[in-house]
């Protein structure tokens, strides 16, 4: 009876979600006007189409009774190829924060506003357009920033108010194959020196939550007439390295040259293929020091992984794409057909000369429900390393999920394996998350990320924001994890506990402290820590964490820091680092440390230089450098000096040409 408990537990739980699933919320909607004649995209608003519509004027801050910022005023029409957005945001230019100027990169800390958008009105997947002050643009797929659309916005400052206007061609986006259309929306505003974010759906602080997203009615779009199905780029480089024995130039150069192609079989399908790819002047993150004896997830920024990535996640993460090393060749199919949404990868590596297949299939059911399939597997040579997994989610009121999720992992003359996962969690304000999971011993899908096996383990997160805004204080947050972990004969043999109380103290400082306690093998390490936030309202931004304890049998001081810094426009620096003291019982101290930095340069639109420099522990500094030239229309020179992936400084010069069409 022991070994059903779990899924007894998950049965009780999945038939109580499902009786839930169909109750909806309230949500907003507008009913979007055809434009007759196009507005010119200059930010001004002062279009005639724009004075034909009506203005959008009821906005929320996000999940907090508190009072509304500045107001704002958003115009919205479309035509037959593109819908068109205008937002006209009052407030003093002297509070107005904008320095981001380079396409795609952060609008955390600025002033910024965001239209969502979900296109299938399925309430699973989104489109999100941002726009700053400056008219820098940022766009995301599914919550993949790795995704660049083609769309257009300009912006306007002037003393009291800020204007954009946006123009979102239909051919970037998965639509419905009808004419008559309705779409998920939300409307965002970031007012940075307030540290508030309104929106026009109430999402709380998930503003890209499709769940609670209003809807936009009344779009008439003709599929057939959307026009660019194909893409075709690729690139041609050029390394110059000092690894070889001959002083010839001939020697010493390297040419390459590869492929990207992508076709569009229906508004909704995409096909997209990529031979011999280059990724050297991509930014590749890299881990610091943490305390913690388990691997860190890292972000994979390569193109490729992250354009439509989102459908590949699962609950238990039997891909984790910065498993697979330099490529030969991949090509993946991506596409929603009526409820069904699926994706099939295959990857052939180099260095192993592996093919990685993936293939994973989801079915909407009820209302924001859906229930999936996921198949990985790994070839090499004569043996395999392959995994498959059934998992639901299910959507209840008051913005909480229920997540379920089973996988199975075999290798040849091995013992099957297994995986269960089951949580109820609930994004906002608060945050709360319940879960358990259940996973064998010697479970290991190769090109996934499971951090730890042979466990049961149950685990609680809970994140409070308490409004005040009075005096001095804003707002104080409340967060506590709690784990333990026994392995399958019964022992325990870790636990986590961790809380934190922060101070958001008006528009300058947010400080807090936290303690937290954590077992693993022979060691029971704690800190009791104090971090700090200064100067929120500027780009100018210093993050510091104190911490001093124990860790693994010796007393230990850990500092983190962390800047952002804009000395002028156009230029920004980024630094952080850790240090690390420890003294061990028998007197020995050691110290660990490690940095990393960056400084960006603007030179012009789609023209930039960026210098990364890190180093740590005993090795030397590397330096690398990427230099960013658009000479013309679709084509984009790179000089990429140094490895970045390296440890140490690679001597190489590294010229690429890269081009669409």
């Amino acid at each position: 009876m022991k070994n059903f408990a779990p899924f007894l537990t998950l049965a009780i739980c999945f038939i109580v979600c499902f009786l839930l699933t169909n109750l909806t919320a309230y949500s907003q909607t507008i009913e979007v006007k055809k434009f007759e004649t196009a507005p010119v995209i200059d930010g001004k608003l002062d279009d005639i189409p724009w004075q034909q519509v009506p203005s959008i004027e009821k906005f929320v801050v996000a999940e907090l009774e508190t009072t509304l910022p500045d107001k704002t005023q958003v115009y919205l029409g479309f035509d037959g190829t593109a819908l068109y957005i205008g937002f006209r945001c009052f407030q003093d230019k002297s509070t107005m924060i904008a320095n981001q100027t380079r396409k795609d990169g952060s609008f955390k800390f600025e002033d910024h506003v965001a239209v969502y958008l979900d296109t299938y009105h399925d309430k699973r997947r989104t489109y999100g357009f941002a726009v700053n002050p400056l008219g820098t643009q940022l766009d995301e797929k599914q919550g993949d920033l790795g995704w660049d659309g083609e769309w257009t916005a300009a912006a306007i400052v002037e003393e009291s108010v800020w204007t954009v206007e946006m123009k979102i061609p239909y051919q970037i986006l998965d639509l419905p194959r009808t004419e008559k259309q309705t779409w998920g929306l939300n409307l965002v505003r970031r007012h940075q020196s307030l540290d508030r974010t309104s929106t026009w759906a109430d999402t709380g602080v998930n503003v890209s939550d499709a769940n609670e997203f209003g809807s936009l009615t009344n779009l008439e779009v003709n599929p057939k007439n959307i026009g660019k199905k194909f893409e075709l780029g690729g690139y041609f480089s050029l390394g110059l390295g000092d690894d070889s024995n001959s002083d010839a130039l001939a020697d010493r150069l390297t040419p390459a040259i590869g492929v990207d192609g992508s076709y569009k079989l229906t508004t909704s399908t995409s096909l997209i293929c990529t031979i011999n790819p280059d990724f050297s002047h991509i930014e590749s993150e890299v881990q610091g020091i943490v305390l913690s004896d388990l691997e860190q997830r890292l972000t994979d920024r390569r193109p490729f992984f992250q354009e439509d990535g989102r459908i590949f996640r699962a609950p238990i993460s039997l891909f984790y794409s910065r498993r697979i090393g330099e490529i030969d060749y991949g090509a993946k199919l991506i596409g929603k057909t009526g409820k069904a949404t699926y994706g099939l990868m295959h990857i052939k590596e180099t260095v192993d000369d592996s093919h990685n297949v993936l293939a994973r299939g989801s079915w909407d059911a009820g209302n924001s429900s859906s229930v999936g399939v996921f198949f990985a597997s790994k070839e090499v040579q004569e043996t395999y390393n392959r995994s498959a997994a059934v998992d639901t989610r299910i959507r209840l009121p008051k913005a909480f999920n229920f997540v379920a999720n089973y996988a199975g992992n075999w290798e040849p003359e091995r013992e099957n394996r297994r995986a269960i996962l089951a949580e109820i969690y609930r994004r906002g304000n608060p945050i709360f998350s319940l879960a358990y999971r259940d996973i064998s011993a010697g479970f290991n899908p190769v090109n996934g990320f499971v951090r730890l096996t042979d466990i049961r383990q149950p685990s609680f997160w809970g994140v409070y924001r308490w409004p005040i805004e009075k005096g001095l204080l804003q707002t104080v947050k409340f967060e506590s994890v709690q784990k333990v972990t026994w392995n399958q004969a019964g022992e325990r043999i870790r636990g986590d506990h961790f809380q934190l109380v922060e101070f958001d103290l008006g528009e300058k400082i947010q400080t807090g402290f936290f303690v937290r306690n954590w077992s693993y093998d022979v060691h029971t390490n704690w800190v009791v820590a104090a971090q700090a936030v200064y100067n929120r309202q500027k780009p100018d931004r210093i993050f510091v964490v104190c911490q001093y304890g124990e860790f693994e049998g010796a007393k230990a001081t850990f500092v983190t820091t962390a800047m952002n810094l804009i000395p002028f426009q156009f230029m920004s620096i980024g630094i952080a680092g850790e240090n690390l003291w420890q003294t061990f019982p028998d007197g020995h101290k050691t110290r660990k440390f490690s940095l990393r930095s960056s400084a960006n340069f603007e030179i012009g639109n789609e023209k930039w230089i960026t210098f990364r420099l890190r180093s740590g522990g005993e090795h030397k500094p590397n330096l690398n450098a990427v230099f960013k030239y658009m000479f013309l229309q679709d084509f984009v020179l790179y000089l990429v000096y140094g490895d970045q992936d390296a440890e140490e400084t690679v001597n190489q010069l590294f010229a690429k040409v890269a081009f669409t069409w």
